[in-house]
């Protein structure tokens, strides 16, 4: 099955690319953060609970009903029956339904957006999760190639000692460099199953469901991030968003100060039987209250908004550069493991040798193979810490692939 969605539809700030989904192939890392943005089960309540905010955009835009007023006297004397019939439209609310009507506009584009940036830390998170699943699995093929370098087995070692085939001395190191490699490797597979549940449960996919994955790609350029910014990040936009709203709730606070009219259309008989026809005014005169109260809250929040902008996007412009300091620093690690590993592996190499010909006692040729192991599981953290830098930077930059 293949999955296609026009990207035309979504209304993004920022511009994506095309990319296909076929399972049938293996689940790229793209192809993981679409599915769990499509499929996640929180990500679904989202998307309902924001029909809220289109039902407030249909109230705020909806007309106040006329009143009608309707009254019999019924006389105990000498008369006819006297009624009083008018119909009275209340004015003040098409004075603020303009700005009702903006502000609920932009609390619409405010909950799209709260759900972009919901969807946009579930896509990253699916990524990280892909990586840290590869990450593992480097991580347990090279500990078991490097059981399966061992001349001797934990099982083959005890049985040889008890056999007088293999000295303590000798037998000693193997056995406790396997005893160290299989709990390295017990917690590392608690590690990898934990990492499984954690990415079909974020997926919304059954826990018995086995994900075909491709291999994680190598590390993309590091593009600058800082000038995408305030352009395309979801939750900023969405701030910006509830401050447009919050203005045309302050302006329509504003207006409901003012003497609030109702106008009205009379019919009347009275008990002689004479007819009037007649109209009539309601004035609410704004002597006390002046809706100060509700202006001062809406200034308040208005102003709470504001601050909350500034300080998340002078928070997120100091992540990123303190992202791309660590992501430098992580560069200089990975070179300088990457020359030592260079002159280690040839002297492990021939190592090797020399103990196979008897030439190495057993203690340091395990040093040497432990210490080989080390560096190349050290490479495989450098190499996933500067993934989960690089996509937590395209996070706080609102950058999604």
């Amino acid at each position: 099955p293949s999955l296609k969605v026009d990207i035309r539809t979504l209304h993004l700030p920022g511009v994506l690319k095309p990319h296909p989904f076929d399972p049938s192939d293996g689940l790229d890392m793209t192809e993981i953060a679409a599915l769990a943005v499509v499929n996640n089960p929180k990500l679904k309540v989202a998307r309902a609970e924001r029909g809220i905010a289109r039902a407030q955009l249909l109230a705020a835009g909806l007309l106040p009903d006329p009143k009608w007023d309707l009254s019999l006297d019924h006389p105990t004397g000498a008369g006819v029956q006297a009624y009083s019939l008018s119909l009275g439209y209340p004015i003040q609310r098409l004075i603020t339904r303009r700005a009702d009507v903006k502000a609920a506009k932009a609390a619409v584009r405010k909950a799209d957006l709260d759900l972009l940036w919901q969807e946009w830390q579930v896509a990253q998170k699916a990524k990280l999760l892909f990586v840290q699943w590869h990450m593992q699995e480097k991580r347990l093929h090279l500990i078991k190639a490097f059981k399966g370098r061992s001349p001797f087995s934990y099982e083959k070692a005890m049985k040889a000692m008890d056999r007088g085939e293999l000295t303590l001395e000798t037998g000693s190191p193997f056995l406790a460099a396997m005893m160290d490699a299989d709990k390295r490797l017990n917690a590392l597979e608690r590690e990898h199953l934990q990492t499984r549940h954690e990415l079909l449960a974020l997926l919304g996919l059954s826990p018995a469901m086995r994900l075909p994955l491709v291999k994680i790609p190598p590390l993309p350029p590091w593009p600058s991030f800082q000038a995408s910014l305030v352009r395309h990040r979801p939750d900023l936009l969405a701030l910006k968003a509830g401050y447009e709203s919050q203005e045309s709730r302050l302006r329509s606070a504003v207006l409901a100060r003012f003497p609030g009219l109702t106008f009205g259309l009379d019919r009347a008989r009275d008990t002689d039987g004479v007819h009037t026809l007649g109209f009539s005014l309601t004035l609410r005169f704004p002597l006390w209250n002046r809706n100060r109260g509700e202006i001062a809250v809406q200034k308040a929040t208005r102003e709470r908004l504001r601050a909350e902008y500034q300080a998340r996007l002078n928070q997120a412009v100091g992540d990123i550069r303190r992202l791309q300091e660590a992501q430098a620093l992580l560069r200089k690690q990975h070179t300088r493991l990457k020359e030592q590993l260079s002159a280690l592996e040839p002297i492990v190499a021939k190592a090797r040798e020399a103990f196979a010909s008897g030439n190495l006692d057993a203690l340091r040729y395990v040093s040497l193979e432990e210490n080989l192991l080390n560096r190349r599981e050290d490479m495989i953290g450098l190499e996933q810490a500067s993934w989960e830098v690089y996509i937590a930077s395209q996070t706080l930059a609102g950058s999604l692939w």
